[in-house]
């Protein structure tokens, strides 16, 4: 559990566009069923909510920082984040913070 929390908080791994339970699980030197496991038991969620939570978490950080954020547009800071596909962001965005990323966006530059 502490390499998996060092590898996506300090490392940052999910910022990479194609990690998958196998590549993290091979990072581990385990099997993707145990890693699967291990996150089900201890963070009461799958490996891909697990990872995307920390990208909508990296996106909420560049958005909050109104001078950083307008310098880029949304589709490259959720690439930037680890989404590979913008409607993949659109949709994983809203289900963790219920309004869509434009919104959410938009009220960080209002609320500075």
């Amino acid at each position: 559990m502490q390499k998996i929390k060092k590898l996506f908080e300090e490392d940052k791994i999910y910022r990479n566009l194609d990690l998958t339970a196998e590549i993290l699980a091979k990072k581990l030197s385990t099997n993707r069923t145990y890693l699967s496991q291990i996150i089900k038991t201890e963070f009461k969620m799958t490996f891909t909510y697990f990872r995307n939570e920390y990208r909508v978490k990296e996106v909420i950080s560049v958005f909050s920082k109104p001078e950083v954020s307008a310098k880029f547009t949304i589709e490259s800071i959720a690439k930037d984040a680890g989404f590979k596909a913008t409607a993949t962001f659109n949709t994983v965005f809203k289900k963790h913070t219920g309004v869509t990323p434009s919104f959410f966006r938009k009220s960080c530059i209002l609320d500075k």
